[in-house]
């Protein structure tokens, strides 16, 4: 008998580390916040660099629209960062650089959704890293992995990594359509957060 009360009481005191959780507020979408990146285009065998910057933001109900410019090349294109309480979504710019990518937030790890846009699209969570190093410093990061089907024209993956401190890090899109493949690689290089 006393020999089940201490297991239980062993049991009871062991402290559980809860899953870490990536939410909306967490991800760092401020107006002035930059990042560069390698952009690496294995199809068309070219290495760039991507700058993507937030420079305005329209506050409406339920939702927040970050206009950004996405700068290759001295070639300065538009596109949308949009975030909800439940989600944050890419719109596709630059030939899919950052392709339409949407994270259902809050998610941790085995997170699994369905793009709510075109109820076709998946993520899934893989995996949480505590230590990941970048740029000599440790940062908490989540590998994310997005599959998508474009009717009549291909399909893609996304493979991408992602800090609740920087954004994204990395990604890896690749694409087999009815024209060939994109293989689109985009690694951090720098960027500024407010």
């Amino acid at each position: 008998m006393l020999m089940v009360a201490l297991l239980m009481g062993a049991c009871y005191n062991r402290h559980i580390e809860p899953e870490p959780l990536f939410t909306a507020e967490d991800f760092p979408l401020k107006v002035g916040n930059w990042w560069r990146y390698r952009l690496t285009d294995d199809e068309n065998n070219t290495v760039d660099t991507l700058l993507m910057r937030i420079d305005s933001v329209e506050y409406t109900v339920g939702e927040n629209r970050f206009h950004c410019s996405f700068i290759k090349n001295n070639i300065n294109e538009r596109g949308q960062i949009r975030k909800r309480d439940t989600v944050i979504y890419y719109f596709p710019v630059l030939n899919y650089a950052i392709a339409d990518f949407t994270l259902g937030i809050p998610c941790g790890v085995d997170s699994f959704f369905i793009n709510r846009v075109n109820g076709r699209d998946t993520v899934r969570v893989l995996s949480y890293e505590k230590e990941y190093e970048l740029f000599g410093k440790k940062y908490e990061t989540f590998h994310v992995k997005g599959s998508m089907i474009l009717p009549g024209f291909g399909r893609g993956t996304n493979d991408m990594r992602i800090s609740p401190d920087i954004g994204i890090i990395s990604n890896d899109s690749y694409f087999d359509y009815i024209f060939g493949y994109m293989d689109i690689k985009l690694e951090l290089i720098e960027y500024h957060i407010e």
